[in-house]
């Protein structure tokens, strides 16, 4: 009797060394747990935000971009463009089809060099939702090769028409419908176009002596008497 006593003394302190490791492996997985939890909250906060739509821009912020695309263009200042097109931006261009944010930068920098004085005046600018439509004229000397022709001081004038589309500050897309035949006509990459001659009004009529006789009180021709 007196053994097992004793042998119960000695196992108390065994199962309160095995219920604290218990209780530390319990509390270590808990911890772990939160952290995890912890660490997942902010991807998932951030889902979130990119799930949220964002606002339409104002139409006094459509027309501020607008402003600023053209003033970059004015000013030949392709870093100023780039800050207002998105990394994905697309541009369908009249002369050149498709360009990305890069080659649309190139693009300035080539227009800047044929035509250092081109300037875009704005006739008429159009914001509604996400979009903004401009109506301009550009002007400029041509003053370095451009479109494979020779610079001899060809000054021109073509109209056209950009319409942006706008997100979070930055310009999406762009479709870009100018006058691009009127533009290489001027430089002298195309013949100018002849006008189209007005024909006499009985060009492609019969002559009144060319007809048949109509009988009358009827459409229809007189038809021939027959000899007796």
């Amino acid at each position: 009797m007196v053994h097992g006593q004793d042998a119960r003394r000695s196992s108390g302190p065994l199962d309160e060394r095995h219920a604290s490791r218990r209780q530390i492996t319990k509390a270590t997985a808990a911890s772990l747990f939160a952290t995890i939890l912890l660490g997942r909250r902010p991807a998932a906060t951030t889902r979130a935000q990119e799930a949220t739509p964002c606002p339409s821009p104002t139409p006094d912020e459509l027309r501020a971009i607008a402003g600023a695309y053209f003033a970059a263009f004015n000013a030949g200042d392709a870093e100023a463009l780039g800050q207002l097109l998105a990394p994905t931006y697309t541009h369908q261009g009249a002369l050149v089809s498709e360009q990305d944010r890069e080659l649309h930068q190139e693009r300035l920098r080539q227009n800047r060099a044929a035509f250092p004085d081109g300037h875009y005046a704005l006739d008429q600018i159009i914001a509604q939702g996400d979009l903004v439509a401009i109506r301009h004229v550009f002007t400029g000397t041509l003053q370095a090769p451009y479109a494979g022709v020779d610079p001899a001081g060809q000054a021109v004038a073509v109209r056209g028409v950009h319409i942006h589309r706008v997100a979070r500050g930055q310009i999406t897309e762009t479709w870009n419908n100018g006058d691009a035949l009127g533009l290489l006509r001027q430089i002298g990459d195309r013949p100018p176009s002849i006008p189209r001659r007005r024909l006499p009004e009985h060009h492609g009529r019969r002559e009144r002596g060319d007809r048949p006789p109509l009988d009358r009180g009827s459409a229809r021709p007189a038809r021939p008497r027959r000899a007796r």
